[in-house]
């Protein structure tokens, strides 16, 4: 799935505006809440890459990489080692930067480090197989349905259901989700259906590389 530039501008500012002032501790990792987006224009992937990860600026200016993945290799975190060092080389401003890598599928187990000589890299892991989505689905749909809203930790869990354990498959939960960000007035309902747009592109990409 292609991403336009127009739609690609909805999704950054989607996930500026859902992301904003959260962090991801409902998903077990700790960081200081994220203050907003890594500038776009600044070329850290290669030409060829088809889809910008999501690197956000921590409140500690530090930086937070995401990635999404289906499968478990060593050859990934070589991949998210150069992909670091190369966000490295690039910000001038010489700030940390820390990998949190996504699970989703049948995933429970990955290397979270990679050793080679005087060289060490290390990331967390965090495994969405672990959240039973249907579960989460049906306490979110009956809380908008009783209260018209969400609050900040129900919408996180709202946008990463697609990943989460569940009956359905990616694109029947992302399409569920959709319609229950829908039912969430004003501006946020829109907000995370672009999120969602964003998280199902990533899930694209994630099982491209699978089956490969």
């Amino acid at each position: 799935m292609e991403v336009s530039p127009q739609a690609n501008d909805v999704i950054m500012r989607s996930l500026t505006q859902i992301f904003q002032e959260k962090t991801l501790k409902a998903f077990g990792v700790d960081t200081p809440p994220i203050a907003g987006l890594f500038p776009t224009d600044v070329p850290v992937v290669e030409v060829r890459d088809r889809r910008t990860d999501f690197i956000f600026v921590l409140s500690d200016n530090s930086l937070l990489h995401v990635e999404y993945q289906k499968t478990v290799s060593i050859e990934h975190l070589k991949r998210f080692m150069f992909y670091a060092a190369r966000l490295a080389l690039r910000d001038k401003d010489n700030r940390g930067i820390r990998t949190v890598v996504i699970y989703f599928g049948e995933i429970e187990k990955a290397p979270e480090e990679l050793h080679r000589g005087c060289l060490t890299y290390k990331v967390t892991n965090v495994y969405m197989h672990s959240f039973d989505g249907d579960e989460q689905y049906a306490w979110l749909k009956e809380k908008v349905e009783k209260d018209g809203w969400l609050e900040d930790e129900d919408l996180l869990r709202l946008c990463f259901l697609p990943l989460m354990k569940s009956n359905l498959n990616e694109a029947e939960m992302t399409m569920r989700a959709a319609e229950l960000a829908e039912v969430i007035p004003g501006e946020t309902g829109a907000f995370v259906q672009g999120v969602l747009l964003a998280l199902s592109d990533r899930v694209v990409a994630a099982n491209d590389f699978a089956n490969q």
